[in-house]
């Protein structure tokens, strides 16, 4: 009962500064699936070495769970996956291209995400905001896997 209560203050509270402001309260960025990248994404995902060691222990039914839920887009340059500061529990998967991480600290320090690359386990895992805009720097495919998916896959 206390969890429904939490959660419906919780909405409340977003609800109300949105009428108030006019603003999100965590203005994340869409994420659009594109059907044409399936084949794709499942294609990396047997054939990628990082990503055969991050599926490691596994059993079939999971593996196919886990890639029936993982969805992918086509980015362009200049595209922006996760804005700095918002809550996005999800994992992103580099299919192709580059993407860069550009942090507070930036132009000292980017980090640049290639195939095979795993962002955002941090905030997947524990719920925290992100440190840094992703943002797409050669066009390429990204893969991304929701919290509620994981938290379906408790339940079954």
């Amino acid at each position: 009962m206390f969890k429904v209560l939490e959660l419906a203050a919780n909405q409340a509270y977003e609800t109300n500064y949105f009428n108030i402001t006019g603003e999100l309260l965590n203005p994340t960025i869409p994420f659009v699936p594109h059907a044409i990248t399936l084949k794709k994404v499942r294609d990396f995902f047997q054939k990628d070495p990082v990503i055969k060691t991050f599926m490691q222990g596994f059993d079939r039914k999971d593996e196919r769970m886990l890639l029936v839920d993982v969805k992918g887009s086509n980015m362009q340059p200049g595209d922006r996956v996760v804005r700095r500061q918002t809550k996005d529990r999800s994992l992103y998967f580099v299919v192709s291209g580059q993407f860069i991480g550009l942090g507070a600290d930036y132009p000292a320090k980017t980090e640049t995400y290639k195939a095979g690359a795993v962002i955002g386990v941090h905030q997947f895992l524990h719920d925290d905001h992100w440190s840094q805009d992703i943002i797409c720097k050669e066009e390429g495919i990204l893969g991304r896997y929701e919290y509620s998916s994981f938290d379906a896959l408790k339940f079954t």
